[in-house]
């Protein structure tokens, strides 16, 4: 049975249509009938024009022993049945007419052994089908009685003539004042359809746009033809979302210690604002230069704003202080001491200078010479420094006289009263 399917093999093929190879070794030839086949082992033997040509079956390769070498794959053996492809053919027709001619695509058929033939189907190509899924089933069988199947559908529908539903939006980017564009993702317009759409668009979300308005259209086709545009507008506008940036100081003014006033009229340096718009002016302040400010620190606010709108505030501080600009009073009075005739010096207790000052508070800063100290014949001045509690100070003199019993003469006590401003750092 083996050697008939394979002589069988042998012949089912048309060798005028064999791949014809290159001239081998003429020697190896065997001269046979013309269009003669035999079988010999594993191979399947063709005579053509008197020369005999082989193929092994299992490689497929050609044996170039013959000038003209013709090759074909015959499997003696084959137990496979035919594999075929289908697919679904969908025609639409006016909801009129409930049926309608349609030529199918028909299968593909794969399979090791030719030929391959029908041995059933349900329907044919050009047929009559009615609206709806229609079952078409093939069954095929190649030369060694291996059979395959191949099941599709032929659906006939109504024709689509309603175009798709699409909804656009306008979109609006902003950039600041110096730019000249930016990316923009906008949102991609909604379409509806009751089958699949083909989508062609203008532009993508992600693109580039430059300031100002910028036209995009999409267009949505279905699978029946029927198509809907969408235009919508991107924008992309220069806006100004930057604030002014404002510069602020405190200011410090004194009033003196002793005046009745409790504050004063302050002339501070009013905040500096710039903006990269250009324009910026003042659109509120809790106080003006010149404005009456009590003893201790007030807050003052300044609000500012540009073109655009955008504010920016800035606060600083106007301190009023209470200060002594007053040096302390100092009384000092000269000093005579007599001495024997045998000294010539003498330890002085002289009457230290007194010293009054509008705080209340003043201390010795420095002196020359201490009560008791030693002091010699004739006379030596003595100096004082006195300075309150806000710095003010002042320098006070006298002279400490030491002279012999014999050179004293009555003469009046002086006193002096020394007063003299010192500034300070």
């Amino acid at each position: 049975m083996a050697a008939d399917k394979r002589f069988f093999c042998c012949m089912q093929y048309d060798y005028s249509n064999w791949e014809i190879g290159e001239p081998a070794n003429h020697d190896n030839c065997v001269v046979l009938n013309p269009n003669t086949f035999r079988w010999s082992g594993e191979t399947c033997y063709l005579n053509v024009g008197g020369a005999l040509c082989r193929k092994p079956l299992e490689s497929c390769l050609k044996i170039k022993f013959c000038p003209f070498t013709f090759s074909h794959r015959c499997n003696a053996d084959d137990r496979e049945g035919p594999q075929a492809t289908c697919v679904n053919t969908t025609v639409e027709v006016p909801s009129s007419l409930n049926s309608t001619s349609v030529n199918f695509i028909q299968p593909v058929i794969i399979d090791e052994s030719s030929p391959v033939t029908i041995i059933l189907q349900s329907s044919y190509s050009g047929d009559i089908f009615p609206k709806g899924n229609t079952r078409v089933v093939y069954t095929f069988q190649d030369s060694f009685g291996n059979t395959g199947a191949c099941t599709f559908f032929v659906i006939v529908k109504d024709e689509d003539t309603t175009p798709p539903t699409v909804i656009c939006y306008n979109f609006r980017s902003e950039v600041p004042l110096n730019s000249s564009g930016t990316t923009v993702y906008f949102e991609e317009p909604e379409a509806f359809d009751n089958s699949s759409l083909v989508i062609t668009r203008s532009h993508n979300p992600g693109e580039f746009f430059e300031v100002g308005e910028t036209m995009v259209t999409y267009n949505y086709s279905d699978a029946s033809g029927n198509s809907a545009d969408c235009t919508f507008t991107v924008t992309v506008e220069r806006v100004d979302n930057t604030p002014p940036s404002v510069t602020c100081d405190n200011a410090t003014d004194t009033v003196p210690l002793e005046s009745l006033v409790r504050g004063k009229n302050v002339f501070f340096k009013e905040p500096q604002a710039t903006d990269n718009s250009g324009q910026v002016t003042i659109t509120s302040q809790s106080h003006q230069p010149g404005d009456f400010f009590e003893e201790g620190a007030t807050e003052v606010i300044y609000t500012f704003s540009d073109a655009t709108g955008n504010n920016e505030s800035c606060s600083f501080y106007v301190t009023v202080e209470r200060t002594d600009k007053i040096p302390p009073l100092v009384e000092c009075k000269n000093f005579t001491e007599e001495i024997s005739k045998e000294d010539q010096e003498k330890n002085v207790h002289f009457e230290e200078p007194v010293a009054s000052d509008n705080s209340g508070h003043v201390i010795i800063t420095s002196q020359s010479h201490h009560p008791g100290d030693v002091f010699p014949l004739g006379e030596t001045t003595v100096t004082y420094n006195f300075s309150d509690e806000s710095g003010n100070s002042v320098k006070c003199s006298f002279t400490v006289v030491v002279r012999r019993e014999k050179d004293i003469a009555p003469e009046l006590e002086r006193i002096q009263q020394v007063t003299q401003p010192v500034s300070w750092n």
